[in-house]
């Protein structure tokens, strides 16, 4: 499995429209073959800080998720809405729930 985090932290006043873009990528990015969960959180702490937490089967899939229309799309947009973001790429050979 690959877990992928992108935490990103908005321009000051543009958290709603990250919001507005966000809900247009993730309903088309559940539909991918390969996704497993795509989930954006907002941080209660700093309503400016946003976290994409993603599973993917394989990177095979990740791959193709990384070339879809609707992640472009959705980089466009943020790249106007962003003061800075970091992407993390995890893989996991196991995972067990606590």
């Amino acid at each position: 499995m690959i877990l992928v985090t992108a935490k990103m932290r908005c321009l000051a006043g543009a958290g709603d429209e990250f919001v507005a873009a966000a809900l247009l990528v993730t309903a088309p990015t559940l539909a991918e073959p390969g996704c497993i969960s795509y989930s954006c959180l907002r941080d209660i702490a700093d309503p400016s800080v946003f976290m994409f937490v993603e599973e993917w089967a394989d990177l095979e899939a990740l791959g193709a998720h990384a070339a879809s229309e609707h992640l472009a799309a959705f980089r466009a947009a943020a790249a106007t809405l962003l003061a800075n973001q970091e992407v993390t790429l995890h893989t996991v050979a196991k995972s067990r729930t606590l």
